[in-house]
């Protein structure tokens, strides 16, 4: 899953092919592949030092605001998260009930684990402080600060160290963002009124009526009105009346909306729970970056052993 890849997993692994890299570039036999591997992990360490910096400068220079008075554009907030209204969101795999939630499932297979499944909710909720409320759309965030939950096959909490494990046996792991817990926020702010606001809301409604295509049984029990075992025309304006209900009084038939949505430019999506607003991202950026840098300066100091290869 590319959203897997974001933040320290990302990180992770660039650091980790740096760091192969430069081993290679030390105990290659030749001259040009020592020279090439030591010049490509410099390049790769500088140029993830500078996303590093760049985004780390991006958090850094951030005030928090509240809500009401946020101005457009990229913001931190704070406060408490909330569910949608009328959008109840269950975790998939406890069944626990949330506002935001990933998982992962693993096979055990030979000696190793292999992803048979993963994913993470779009579904949008709710952060409120004491000014107001503004709707979160975390497709494309990086949420931190969650704790893991991991349990074997069907033994919800067995998560012991000391367990054997057998080919074909199931890992799965949770990670959850309740209600109302604290959550720092960076990403960009926007509020709709007008236009704007009604193709929003016209966007919602879509969904939810795509949703109910998905459940056809459900959807003809509910709005099949002259029980022919089919939505007919008329049934189809009024399921789309009731959809369009259901979605003004989610949101509370508002004048405008505020949102908080991934930023079109690159600067950070950041979404993390129960810390101050300081410490959001700022360490781990801070962390990565003296990697970077170290791999850097290896890099380099490696190329005259490299040099003195033969061809």
């Amino acid at each position: 899953m590319a959203r897997s890849l974001r933040g320290d997993y990302r990180q992770l692994l660039t650091s980790g092919g740096e760091a192969a890299i430069l081993v290679w570039s030390f105990f290659a036999p030749q001259i040009f592949i020592a020279a090439a591997s030591a010049v490509t992990a410099a390049g790769l360490a500088f140029f993830a030092w500078v996303d590093c910096h760049r985004r780390g400068r991006a958090v850094a220079d951030t005030p928090t605001s509240l809500i009401a008075s946020a101005a457009q554009g990229y913001v931190e907030l704070a406060g408490r998260s909330r569910p949608l209204p009328g959008r109840p969101l269950a975790a998939p795999l406890s069944g626990e009930p949330c506002v935001w939630h990933r998982h992962r499932v693993e096979r055990y297979e030979g000696d190793d684990w292999s992803i048979e499944e993963e994913g993470e909710s779009e579904a949008p909720f709710m952060l409120e402080d004491a000014s107001g409320a503004c709707l979160v759309l975390p497709q494309g965030t990086e949420m931190t600060g969650l704790k893991a939950a991991t349990w074997y096959n069907d033994e919800i909490g067995d998560a012991r160290s000391w367990r054997v494990i057998d080919r074909g046996d199931r890992k799965k792991t949770e990670w959850l963002l309740v209600e109302d817990e604290e959550v720092h926020a960076l990403g960009e702010f926007a509020t709709l009124r007008g236009k704007p606001l009604e193709e929003f809301l016209r966007g919602e409604i879509a969904q939810r009526i795509a949703g109910w295509k998905a459940a056809p049984a459900a959807l003809v029990a509910r709005f099949d009105l002259d029980a022919d075992g089919a939505v007919d025309g008329r049934e189809w304006e009024l399921a789309r009346s009731q959809a369009r209900r259901e979605t003004l009084r989610d949101f509370g038939s508002p004048d405008e909306l505020h949102l908080l949505r991934q930023p079109d430019d690159r600067r950070p999506f950041l979404i993390r729970r129960g810390v101050d607003g300081e410490a959001i991202g700022q360490a781990s950026y801070r962390r990565w970056a003296f990697f970077h840098v170290a791999v850097f300066l290896l890099a380099l100091a490696t190329l005259p052993h490299a040099l003195g290869k033969p061809w």
